[in-house]
């Protein structure tokens, strides 16, 4: 797998390529929420539309979920949104939102950068910096 980080003034665009295995992709989760600017982020897009295939474990949800938990402790108003074009996948992730245990954040899934971008674009916390409330633990 290859993975790029593309860090933007509210949020990071993650690029994936190859196969993802289950490790990978919680790596990847570890990256961003141990970088410094996770704390000011709005958004984490996940662009996945190069991925030849992927491995997901119901312990590798579970680890992300974790993840994202403590993620969302320290930085309570981002959004994470998938870009995949696999049936499958936006399947798996679409089921997430029927554990609440597994989902701490909003999760979107679209097809296209555009669309991704859009949604994104019409939020309006994330257009108006006077709506962004800081809660420190």
């Amino acid at each position: 797998m290859a993975v790029e980080f593309e860090w933007e003034p509210l949020g990071v665009y993650t690029r994936f390529s190859g196969f993802i295995t289950a490790n990978e992709l919680v790596h990847s989760v570890e990256e961003i929420q141990s970088d410094t600017r996770f704390d000011d982020i709005r958004y984490v897009i996940n662009d996945l539309l190069n991925v030849s295939g992927f491995e997901l474990s119901a312990e590798a949800l579970t680890d992300v979920a974790i993840l994202h938990h403590g993620g969302h402790r320290t930085s309570p108003y981002f959004k994470i949104v998938l870009i995949s074009a696999d049936g499958y996948l936006v399947k798996t992730i679409r089921n997430i939102h029927k554990f609440p245990h597994l989902a701490s954040c909003q999760i979107e899934v679209f097809s296209t950068v555009a669309d991704a971008r859009a949604w994104l674009k019409n939020w309006p916390d994330l257009n108006n910096a006077n709506n962004w409330k800081r809660l420190r633990f």
